[in-house]
């Protein structure tokens, strides 16, 4: 496919859509992920033009400044969701809590 604008849970944005046979491969400015706010293991409404929403699954994020993939699938694969339901303001949070000291 080519650069479209994508509906990503409830935003649209610029993004390169690559069409798989699992589902989706989106890339993201950085600035455009980052208002997103959302994960690896969550479940969201994608839209792309003139398509009805399809609920998939974040599956994997690569972030390559300035760039960001998203992979995203109709199913999650066992292995993806382990620990990774956690926001990114989640885990900026984790990030700033002062660590104790010995």
């Amino acid at each position: 496919m080519a650069n479209v604008v994508v509906g990503l849970n409830g935003f649209e944005v610029w993004g390169f859509v690559v069409e798989q046979e699992a589902g989706l491969r989106v890339r993201l400015t950085l600035d455009d992920w980052l208002k997103l706010n959302f994960g690896v293991g969550q479940r969201i409404p994608v839209r792309l033009p003139d398509r009805d929403n399809v609920l998939l699954f974040v599956t994997h994020v690569t972030e390559s400044p300035p760039i960001v993939w998203i992979t995203l699938a109709r199913q999650v694969p066992g292995a993806a969701v382990r620990g990774a339901r956690r926001t990114r303001a989640q885990a900026r949070q984790e990030s700033a809590a002062p660590c104790p000291s010995a």
